[in-house]
């Protein structure tokens, strides 16, 4: 190699050892951002968070506050031997669950298809029907179907869960995305000036 072809290859590795060195030096005189602050816009959606959650409620509310079973299949004279009382309570009880379990993945569909909204809010029609035709039923097989229809009607469980998490992500996501394009922002500023 002759004298030339060897500064040649000297040369743009002392320029870069260089350029690294007095970024290196800036980047020291640099100061720390400070802290992002998180505007109001991007905070949690509380209010539709907090009405789902009183739909929730009271949609727990409907299958959860049957401690007067006993006394309506007492009251329908279905069977003498009080013992068979919480067989039918039981029935009565579960019909609601299996009612979900059919049609929870249909709802689920409808809700991606049509929007959660739409299906909440028919859901809650359907409970207030059906708890209706419930509370005013004279025979058993009144009460089995209105259990099992306030069931197939309300796929609103996994939609409420679906619902909130969807606006939280999105509330977060949205905040994280404002964060970071700030961060980056002064990072590049930095190597502009």
């Amino acid at each position: 190699m002759s004298q030339n072809e060897v500064q040649e290859e000297v040369e743009p590795i002392a320029l870069a050892e260089e350029h690294i060195a007095e970024h290196q030096t800036e980047s020291l005189l640099v100061e720390e951002p400070e802290p992002v602050v998180v505007d109001e816009s991007s905070a949690l959606p509380w209010k539709p968070l907090t009405v789902v959650f009183l739909m929730w409620v009271c949609d727990l509310f409907a299958f959860t506050t049957l401690v007067y079973l006993p006394f309506m299949v007492q009251d329908f004279n279905i069977t003498e031997n009080p013992n068979d009382v919480g067989y039918y309570v039981g029935i009565i009880g579960s019909l609601y669950f299996v009612g979900q379990f059919i049609s929870c993945f249909i709802w689920g569909w409808v809700s991606d298809k049509y929007g959660r909204r739409p299906v909440l809010l028919l859901g809650m029609l359907g409970s207030i029907i059906t708890s209706i035709m419930f509370g005013f039923a004279t025979n058993i097989y009144l009460a089995f179907s209105a259990r099992l229809l306030f069931g197939l009607l309300n796929g609103n469980l996994g939609i409420f869960k679906t619902y909130a998490v969807h606006n939280i992500i999105h509330s977060l996501a949205g905040t994280l995305v404002k964060s970071q394009t700030r961060k980056t922002n002064l990072a590049h500023s930095q190597y502009l000036d």
